[in-house]
């Protein structure tokens, strides 16, 4: 047959012999594993001269090739005995997705020791773990990397590494994974068939974080977008923006008159939305920016109170909506931009607690007794 060099067996006596049965029981290696490496070429083999009784010519292995092709050191066994047999490499792959699931984690190590100690005894064998606590769809973890890197290294030649679920060694890309294995030698043993609760919610689990990830990548690249096109926006349409967001303007109503004025547009002629409408509002400074107040601290509208509203006698009353409608004209006529309608609410609130009055509700409409606005010719008078 090609590939193999006949001799006779009388030349076997400069070194050790073994023929496919005694490298199984001294390696611990399957006869189909061995006889396969030989087939493909990975394992040196050798063809008797004269045939057995049964008429076939049957094959040995030189100890030296069957060492170097179990990556071990020629001559050198467990022991430091040659003739003792050697232990196979065994690798444990565990794996869950977070770090609350320690205790399966543990559970699935002590099982698949058992299965080792089961398969092989307590010292036949030599294990080596690879835990780790990550997504099935991380494949930059340093303990999956260094697990490929070993046994491309010829470190675990024809070993065996042992998995509960395929899913715990990678949960896409496990036939790469099985390639680089068997051209080392390296037979997959999965320990279980069924699928736990645990599993499926685990695989749901890595699906949502794989969405989360994509989602990132996509909204991240749009906040890019916006940042590059604020850099682009011309001087008069921040002002443009803030100007109108001053007279009272919502956010959508400032973006409608852009888009009706054709406004709505960089210097490099690409259009903005109205994200980019917030993020000027939020960062830009307009060139005259000393009328506008602080949307955010309530400053103006405390201030107006103070000196429009004022304790009256009984017959003194007046509703919520004329109280906010008048700061909308004092706005208007002064150019000053209007703080939101919640904070409007908190520092009325605060102020008619101050002053006592007679709160009356019914339903959106709000009644305060007692209170009365100044009119708007007499700007000096301040309520008590």
């Amino acid at each position: 047959m090609s590939g193999y060099q006949s001799i006779n067996a009388e030349s076997g006596t400069a070194t050790e012999w073994l023929s496919i049965g005694e490298l199984s029981r001294r390696f611990k290696v399957h006869v189909n594993t061995a006889r396969n490496a030989a087939n493909a070429g990975r394992l040196r083999s050798y063809r008797l001269n004269a045939a057995s009784f049964d008429g076939k010519s049957h094959r040995r292995f030189r100890l030296e090739d069957v060492h170097e092709w179990l990556g071990l050191e020629q001559g050198k066994s467990v022991q430091g005995d040659s003739n003792e047999p050697t232990r196979p490499a065994v690798l444990l792959v565990a794996r869950v997705s977070t770090s609350s699931q320690k205790a399966d984690l543990q559970r699935q190590v002590e099982r698949l020791e058992a299965f080792a100690k089961e398969k092989w005894g307590k010292d036949g064998c030599t294990i080596h773990k690879y835990v780790r606590t990550t997504s099935g769809l991380n494949y930059n973890s340093s303990v999956l990397t260094k697990m490929v890197r070993d046994i491309i290294d010829n470190k675990f030649n024809n070993g065996f590494l042992i998995i509960t679920y395929r899913e715990r060694l990678v949960r896409q890309g496990f036939d790469l994974i099985k390639t680089i294995c068997e051209s080392k030698g390296i037979t997959i043993i999965q320990t279980e068939t069924e699928e736990s609760v645990d599993y499926q919610a685990e695989l749901i689990q890595d699906i949502l974080s794989l969405s989360h990830v994509y989602n990132c990548r996509m909204f991240g690249a749009r906040g890019n977008k916006n940042r590059v096109f604020f850099r682009e926006l011309p001087q008069t349409t921040i002002d443009l923006i803030c100007d109108l967001r001053a007279k009272g303007f919502s956010l959508r109503e400032i973006h409608r008159k852009l888009v009706e004025s054709k406004s709505n547009v960089c210097s490099g002629g690409r259009k903005f939305g109205l994200q980019l409408v917030i993020r000027v509002l939020k960062q830009a400074k307009p060139l005259n920016d000393t009328s506008l107040a602080n949307p955010r601290s309530g400053g103006s509208f405390e201030k107006w109170l103070k000196t429009k509203l004022r304790v009256g006698g009984r017959g003194a009353k007046i509703t919520r909506a004329k109280i906010l409608s008048a700061y909308s004209v004092h706005c208007e006529q002064n150019g000053e931009r209007r703080v939101s309608r919640k904070l409007c609410l908190e520092q009325l609130s605060k102020h008619v607690q101050k002053l006592g009055v007679e709160v009356t509700e019914n339903g959106e409409s709000v009644l305060y007794t007692g209170m009365n606005l100044i009119p708007h010719s007499i700007t000096t008078a301040k309520a008590t």
